[in-house]
């Protein structure tokens, strides 16, 4: 197991560095997580030197969203060994009102991610207003039709709510609000699932009724259960090409 730590605070996507574009007496900020990846991939993938059948790419919370936005730079680094990819309380909703578009063009814009994502995605599936990002799912889905893919999430995540919160009123996305609505945030995983995920036949989901943040490093991993099965069983069912929906 390969563990790459975090401190750049750009959900291991930027691609930016000496950024002076934050509200408040802040530090010069170096958004620079995509281009550690390069260079962790650099020594990691030479060091298995190919002798090993699958990578498992995941990650929790800035992890999660990170696994996906990297997805496309690891599968080439390993290239031709097959990536599996599970994400943990990192998902980008497809619903506005749980995922501005001003938020979206923000977060793309201040960390560089035009830069990380894959250019074919970015001209062909964001749109002017920054909307978009969510089709990153189908579009790996698409680009990768061997892989399988994984997404956990409860449907009131408080962390990743408070990461999406704004204020109503505020046009440039720049105002925080305490978290985004719950129903908003439930509704784009259930939109997310039912008609991006499913239909792929390569997406696999565990969703829980909670507002709780996070999966795989906690002992929820191995205990809570939803409709008798835990994100350990759903994982080891993942693992053996069982691709489960679980929850609500």
């Amino acid at each position: 197991m390969i563990y790459i730590p975090y401190c750049t605070g750009d959900v291991h996507g930027g691609t930016r560095r000496n950024v002076d574009e934050l509200p408040g007496d802040l530090p010069i900020q170096q958004f620079v997580g995509y281009e550690n990846i390069s260079l962790y991939l650099e020594e990691i993938a030479p060091y298995f030197d190919n002798n090993i059948e699958r990578v498992l790419l995941t990650g929790t919370s800035a992890g999660g969203f990170g696994a996906v936005i990297n997805y496309v730079q690891v599968a080439e680094a390993f290239d031709p060994i097959p990536i599996t990819l599970v994400s943990d309380s990192g998902p980008l909703l497809p619903n506005d009102e749980a995922l501005a578009p001003c938020l979206q063009k923000r977060v793309i814009d201040l960390f560089g991610l035009s830069e990380s994502l894959p250019s074919e995605f970015v001209a062909n599936f964001i749109d002017e207003d920054g909307d978009g990002l969510s089709n990153i799912y189908t579009y790996l889905a698409q680009e990768y039709p061997e892989a399988n893919f994984g997404l956990l999430s409860t449907d009131a995540d408080a962390v990743i709510r408070f990461f999406y919160g704004l204020d109503d009123e505020d046009e440039e996305c720049s105002t925080k609000r305490l978290l985004a609505p719950a129903r908003a945030y439930r509704k784009g995983l259930l939109t997310l699932r039912n008609e991006e995920l499913v239909p792929t036949g390569q997406w696999a989901t565990f969703y829980q009724d909670s507002s709780r943040h996070r999966y795989l490093r906690y002992d929820r991993y191995t205990e809570e259960e939803v409709d008798g099965v835990t994100p350990q069983l759903w994982l080891s069912e993942f693992l053996d090409g069982t691709l489960l929906q679980v929850g609500p």
